[in-house]
C-alpha cells in the first residue's frame, strides 16, 4: 500500500470508515506510560521550542501506539480523555511553532489529529452525536494546522481527507443530506489532488473513488440527479469496469458490489432492460466470489439479495435477506427495501418478503428509538 512500510506504520492511515466504503486497519493498545499533562511543565512562555519540550513531543507520539486498533474500547474513556488533554497543552504550544523539517512535529500533528478523530467516532458509536461534534472540529483543525507537511507527507493530506469522509457516516440516516454531501466534497477535493499527484498510489487511487461512491449514495435518493451520477461514473467506470473484466478473486468485492448496485441503479431510470442486461453481464464474476468467500458482510448479503430477486430467483434472494441484521448501527433503512432500491421490484409484492419486511421494520425501529447516548457522566 505504502512505498515504505515503516512510514505506514507511523502515519496512521489505516482508520477505517463504513458509509458503503471502507479502509485498511491499525495496531493494539499496549501499556503506555504517558508524560504529564500539567501546562505548568511547557515552556508557553518562551519563543523557541525547547528541548524539554521537544522530548514531551517524543514521548507522546511514542505513548500512543493504541492509535492503530480498528476501534477505541469504551472501557479505556478515561485514559483517552487524558491523552487528549496533554494533547491540546501539546498543540496549543506548537500550533504556532510548527517546524516544517520537524519529523516528529508531523507525527505530532497526525497522532494528535487521529486520536480527536478516533475520540469522536468512539462517541459517535455510543450515539452521543452532539458531544463528538466538537472532537470533529477539532481535528479538522489540527490537521489544518498540518498542512504545511502534505507535500513533503502526502499520507497527512490522505488522513485529512479520511477525516472528512469518517465524519460523513454519521450524517447518512439524515433525511438532509447536505452537511454529508459537503464533507463528501472536501473529502474529494483532497483525494483527487492525491490522485493527481501519486498517480501510482492504489490507497489514493481506491479512497477516492470510495468518495465518489459516497457521494453516489447521496444522489441515488433525490430525484432528478441524472446528470451528477453521470459525472461521478464517467470517473468510476474505468476503474471498476477494469475490475469486473477480472473473473478471479478480488480484494475490494464489498466496493465492487457496491458499484454494481449504484450502476444497475442509474441505468434503470433511462432503461430497466438494458440496467438487467447489463446487471447480468456480471453473473461470472458475483458467482466465482460468492462460491470462494466463506464470510459475507451484511451489505453483501443485501446486494446478492437485490441481484437474485432482479433474476427471480426469490428463495435465494430471501435466504440472505433473513441474515441481515437490522439492528446493526449500519443497517439498511426500511424505505430502500420498501420503495427505492429497484433491485426489489421482483420480490417487494410477495407475501414472504412482506412478513420479512415487517419483521425487519419492527426491529429496525426498536433500534433506531434507543439511539441516545450511552455515556451519561459526558
Amino acid at each position: 500500500m505504502r512505498s515504505s512500510l515503516s512510514l505506514f506504520m507511523l502515519l496512521c492511515i489505516a482508520i477505517p470508515y463504513s458509509s458503503h466504503a471502507s479502509h485498511g486497519k491499525p495496531l493494539v493498545k499496549n501499556n503506555v506510560t504517558t508524560v504529564t499533562s500539567s501546562s505548568q511543565s511547557l515552556p508557553i512562555n518562551t519563543k523557541a521550542l525547547d528541548e524539554q519540550f521537544e522530548s514531551q513531543v517524543f514521548s507522546y507520539n511514542d505513548a500512543l501506539h493504541y492509535l492503530y486498533e480498528e476501534k477505541m474500547q469504551l472501557s479505556q474513556l478515561k485514559a483517552y480523555q487524558q491523552d487528549l488533554q496533554q494533547g491540546q497543552v501539546i498543540f496549543s504550544v506548537l500550533a504556532n511553532q510548527l517546524d516544517v523539517d520537524n519529523y516528529d512535529h508531523m507525527r505530532f500533528i497526525n497522532n494528535y489529529a487521529t486520536l480527536l478523530s478516533n475520540y469522536a467516532e468512539l462517541l459517535d458509536r455510543q450515539y452521543c452525536y452532539q458531544q463528538s461534534l466538537g472532537y470533529w472540529q477539532q481535528s479538522d483543525e489540527v490537521y489544518q494546522a498540518g498542512k504545511i507537511y502534505q507535500n513533503k507527507y502526502p499520507t497527512l493530506a490522505y488522513n485529512q481527507s479520511l477525516n472528512f469522509a469518517r465524519q460523513s457516516v454519521f450524517y447518512r440516516k439524515n433525511k438532509d443530506q447536505t452537511q454529508r454531501l459537503e464533507l463528501l466534497k472536501q473529502a474529494e477535493q483532497i483525494s483527487r489532488a492525491l490522485v493527481k499527484n501519486h498517480p501510482l498510489d492504489t490507497s489514493f487511487q481506491q479512497h477516492h473513488l470510495n468518495v465518489l461512491l459516497d457521494q453516489l449514495d447521496i444522489y441515488q435518493q433525490q430525484a432528478d440527479s441524472y446528470n451528477q451520477q453521470k459525472f461521478l461514473f464517467d470517473q468510476l467506470n474505468p476503474s471498476y469496469f477494469k475490475v469486473l473484466k477480472r473473473q478471479n478473486m478480488v480484494s475490494d468485492f464489498g466496493n465492487t458490489m457496491i458499484f454494481i448496485q449504484k450502476y444497475y441503479r442509474y441505468l434503470y431510470i433511462h432503461d430497466p432492460n438494458q440496467a438487467m442486461q447489463w446487471l447480468n453481464q456480471q453473473h461470472d464474476f458475483i458467482e466465482n466470489y460468492r462460491s470462494r468467500q466463506r464470510e459475507l458482510s451484511q451489505r453483501e448479503k443485501e446486494f446478492l439479495a437485490g441481484y437474485y430477486a432482479a433474476n427471480r430467483q426469490f428463495d435465494l434472494a430471501m435466504s440472505y435477506l433473513e441474515q441481515l441484521d437490522p439492528e446493526e448501527d449500519d443497517a439498511t433503512s426500511v424505505r430502500d427495501f420498501k420503495s427505492m432500491d429497484p433491485l426489489y421490484a421482483n420480490i417487494r409484492y410477495t407475501p414472504a418478503f412482506q412478513l420479512w419486511l415487517n419483521n425487519y421494520e419492527k426491529h429496525y425501529l426498536v433500534q433506531q428509538k434507543q439511539k441516545q447516548c450511552r455515556i451519561p457522566t459526558l
